[in-house]
Formats: structure tokens, sequence, C-alpha cells
């Protein structure tokens, strides 16, 4: 039988409760703000717009200990994932193939280069091998 910690299942119970009350969705229009529209989407307000962001990476989303909206959507990400308007330029490796280097481009995770090796992340820089 698998169990699930506490944590999640406030997450769970946290997330049921918005929808059933009728939450944010993405598209609906904001002023500020993000939430976790489930542990692994974070709706986050963009251009008055909430716009659905996958936190496919293992620390999905959740809200941190001081109260603020993590999503870990640069850790799994592929070409055509949506990425944060205020992450433009970022760059990542993806999950999908090893020799694709992404950036964030427009809001959306884009081929920069097709590495002869590999992409490689070292500490905050990302390039081909």
């Amino acid at each position: 039988m698998t169990r699930i910690s506490p944590k999640k299942v406030l997450m769970l119970l946290f997330t049921a409760t918005q929808l059933a009350c009728g939450a944010p969705q993405a598209g609906d229009s904001c002023q500020y703000g993000s939430l976790c529209q489930s542990s692994s989407v974070l709706l986050k307000c963009e251009r008055n717009q909430y716009r659905a962001i996958a936190c496919k990476g293992s620390g999905g989303c959740a809200v941190s200990g001081n109260s603020l909206v993590v999503c870990d959507w640069a850790s799994s990400i592929v070409a055509g994932d949506a990425c944060p308007y205020d992450q433009e330029g970022a760059g990542g490796c993806s999950a999908a193939d090893p020799k694709q280097f992404l950036v964030c481009t427009g809001g959306t995770m884009v081929l920069k280069q097709t590495c002869t090796n590999k992409c490689t992340r070292i500490d905050d820089k990302v390039g081909c091998t």
C-alpha cells in the first residue's frame, strides 16, 4: 500500500477546495500572484491572465515555509513546454533528448542548439559538450 505524506494530503485537499469553490483557471484574468492548481501545475499571473506552467520536476508545485509558491518547472523540460515570461532567456537541457539545449523564448521552451555530444548543466551554466 502506498502512503501519502500529510503535506501531499493537505495540498490535495486545498486543491480540491479551490476547484470546488471556483478557483482560478488558466486563462482567467488576474492582477498578480501565483498558486498551485495541483501538485504539478502552477497558475502564474502573467500579462493579466493566469498561465498554466507544468511543474514536472521532483519538487512539483508547493508552498514553501515562508508562504512562497515554488514550481520545479526547469528540471524536467521538453521543447514546447510553457515557461514563465520572467524567465526569458533561461536555458536548460531537454528531459526527452540529452542533446537538446533549450531556451525560454516568449513563454515557451524552444530548441536553441542540438549538441554534438550532450547538453550539460553545471551550477547555473547550461551548454553543449
